[in-house]
């Protein structure tokens, strides 16, 4: 049974929500017993049958399950879909919990959580029945299979009926997309109510997680370069060529790329998002000036409309577009990078006068603002911490070192909660700390929500990694067979507790001053506990730790010094 912690939300009016069900093909549930339980369960469905046609069903698969799977085919060979019963779900008075899953923590409704359990205990295929988990995943849900919106669903009284989104233009890609991921389109979007239009074949966007985008999108590669960012979509006959690119890849920094999402707008016509007007500028003339060889006409162009009525002093050279960005990114502290995509050209003249500009000012011990500095040192005091010093980045995270009376130092990690992808990592790590106890991990002092930002307050290990010891070449036979024995007993107490690391690396992993080993950074582990079953040895797709533990005592035995 997965641990859960209850919320301090107080749901004064509860809004009712919506939730699809499937039962597919090879479930072969007694759909009157499935309606009892549903009833049984103060909850309100409507079914209807489906049939998709064969040459779909992958794809309806595929852009279904964008997120959570990668395996479609099998996916599909399993569950079976060529006739299936559909439904709306519809609950009241939702009941939400923080719980673990094995996406890591979410906040779940326990009512539609329990009901999927009762529905998959008669279902002939484990995973027999899909019901979609949260109000988010019910309006991609909903949408694919209904083409209605949510909202639509909720308040029509009409008779459902399964009407699988075609999609026949990019716009009705992006309808779908509207309902299912955060993205924006990055630039050349005026005019692409029409998306059919020769001009528009390049279409620039910017998501959180280009992976589950491609399969939302039934995206294929455009080319054989597997560092390039560039799919083709195929719709109706016309192939549109879409660059799809996540915020961890340094196209821009991950903390301004984050920003633009958050603060991203509809167009005019509501068809699709769009960065916020400030964005599109300065995206613009970040794209113009480092990722461009030669300055280009047609963007100084695009650069003197869009701050003609935007700005206070409009950019007519390219001096104004250069003086004007790198005030920009001073004032947001947002750094120059490299991409991760070889393809991206960097103008080297244009990254040397940016970068002199703003490198020696930029520094990371600014990202948490001070008000909420000053808040959340309030916070950690009243607990028994004062922190003392400000120092460096993990990810989009402050790391503050501190210390207490009876400690000599202690780790904090702050993150925003509004950040999901970040947040989730120290959701985890919260889990799995609690989970282990401190035995093998660093003791976790504290941890809180405050301001807006979710805070972890922990043991700072005593000792050195691994690789520190292998770089200073301080590791003897005796110290290997320390480290083996407690490796060894590390990945017993994780089988036991059913805990894949999926991180395990040298850096990850410290020798104490007592000769004990530490285990850091849970933020990609998962749990695969269930009673009823026995432990795999490994995860597909995931981390192997017998694999990377093998592979670390490997290392560790050819860098053995002489004693």
């Amino acid at each position: 049974m997965k641990k859960t912690t209850e919320t301090t939300e107080n749901h004064n009016k509860k809004q009712p929500e919506l939730y699809l069900v499937i039962f597919w093909e090879n479930s072969n549930i007694d759909i009157n017993k499935a309606k009892e339980i549903i009833k049984k369960s103060h909850l309100h469905s409507e079914l209807t049958s489906g049939v998709i046609n064969s040459n779909n069903q992958l794809d309806f698969i595929r852009q279904l399950y964008y997120e959570s799977i990668t395996n479609f085919k099998e996916k599909l060979q399993r569950v079976g879909c060529n006739n299936i019963l559909v439904g709306i779900i519809k609950d009241n008075q939702p009941k939400y919990k923080i719980c673990h899953t094995t996406r890591g923590f979410q906040k779940i409704n326990t009512n539609i959580l329990n009901l999927k359990k009762k529905l998959r205990s008669i279902s002939k295929v484990n995973d027999g029945v899909h019901i979609s988990d949260s109000k988010r995943e019910s309006k991609h849900n909903l949408y694919l299979c209904f083409s209605k919106k949510y909202d639509e669903l909720l308040n029509d009284d009409k008779p459902i009926v399964f009407y699988p989104k075609k999609f026949s233009t990019f716009k009705d890609v992006l309808s779908l997309m509207n309902e299912s991921i955060d993205y924006v389109i990055q630039r050349n979007f005026h005019g692409l109510e029409d998306c059919a239009h020769p001009k528009h074949t390049d279409i620039d966007l910017l998501v959180t997680k280009t992976a589950a985008a491609v399969r939302l999108i039934n995206a294929k590669p455009a080319t054989n370069d597997s560092t390039r960012k560039k799919f083709k979509v195929e719709l109706n006959q016309t192939t549109y060529y879409v660059e799809i690119r996540d915020v961890y890849e340094n196209y821009y920094d991950p903390i301004w790329a984050l920003n633009i999402l958050q603060n991203k707008n509809l167009s005019v016509n509501e068809d699709y998002f769009v960065p916020s007007v400030e964005d599109q500028i300065y995206m613009l003339a970040y794209h113009a000036l480092l990722h461009k060889y030669d300055l280009k006409d047609d963007y100084l162009k695009q650069l003197q409309d869009l701050t003609k009525n935007n700005t206070d002093r409009p950019l007519n050279t390219w001096d104004d577009i250069l003086f004007s960005l790198q005030r920009f990114l001073q004032k947001k502290e947002y750094r120059i990078t490299i991409p991760e995509d070889k393809a991206v050209k960097i103008n080297p003249f244009s990254f040397r006068a940016l970068n002199i500009c703003i490198n020696e000012k930029i520094t990371r011990n600014t990202i948490l603002p001070e008000h909420h500095a000053r808040d959340i040192s309030k916070k950690i005091a009243e607990d028994g911490f004062v922190i003392h010093k400000k120092s460096g980045l993990i990810h989009s995270s402050s790391v503050i070192a501190g210390k207490t009376a009876p400690l000599d130092q202690l780790v904090i990690k702050l993150v925003q909660a509004k950040d999901n992808y970040f947040s989730s990592y120290l959701y985890n790590e919260h889990y799995f700390l609690n989970l282990l106890g401190n035995k093998y991990t660093p003791t976790l002092f504290g941890h809180f929500i405050s301001e807006g930002w979710y805070t972890l307050v922990m043991e700072r290990i005593s000792g050195a990694s691994l690789s520190y010891l292998l770089e200073k070449k301080q590791l003897n036979k005796k110290l290997f067979e320390i480290i083996k024995n407690e490796l060894d007993n590390i990945l017993v107490v994780f089988n036991e507790k059913c805990i894949h690391h999926r991180d395990l690396r040298l850096e990850n992993i410290f020798l104490t001053n007592d000769m004990k080993i530490k285990v850091i950074d849970f933020g990609l582990a998962t749990s695969t506990y269930d009673k009823n079953s026995k432990l795999p040895k490994s995860i597909k797709g995931f981390g192997d730790d017998e694999r990377d533990l093998k592979e670390i005592l490997g290392i560790l035995k050819l860098n053995i010094s002489a004693d």
